[in-house]
């Protein structure tokens, strides 16, 4: 299987674990993950009490991420080889979003976001392209 087929095959297995999770789910994921919003923010988006029940439930949705992630390997309609290391990255990008919400000094911030920065952009087909050819 060449890197682009791995790619879209770890895409397509994202895509179908998300359209997979309730619509709150989706909303909450988007906000955090795709527009970096702060969970106060995120409460007052979508009518939820705080930034403390949205935390609760963005934790409750990851785990039902997981379950589906879980499922689809099982049912064997993905290869564990192939989507490991985009259930790795999301599991990476979770452990980074939660420890940079605890952190209180600036510079361990500032590294933080930057290992989050680089794993986005490792995420990105373009970045897996460049590695693979070396351009």
């Amino acid at each position: 299987m060449s890197a682009e087929e791995k790619q879209r095959t770890q895409d397509e297995f994202l895509d179908r674990i998300f359209a997979s999770i309730p619509p709150d789910c989706q909303r909450i994921l988007k906000h955090f993950y795709w527009d970096h919003k702060p969970m106060d923010e995120i409460a007052s988006i979508i009518g939820m009490k705080n930034a403390d029940s949205v935390t609760t439930k963005k934790t409750k949705c990851m785990s039902k991420f997981k379950d589906i992630a879980k499922q689809l390997i099982e049912n064997d309609e993905f290869a564990e080889d192939v989507v490991r290391n985009a259930v790795e990255r999301a599991a990476l990008m979770e452990f980074l979003e939660q420890e940079k919400a605890n952190e209180n000094d600036g510079l361990k911030r500032k590294a933080l976001n930057q290992c989050a920065r680089e794993l986005l952009l490792a995420q990105s087909s373009d970045w897996l392209f460049i590695i693979t050819n070396g351009t």
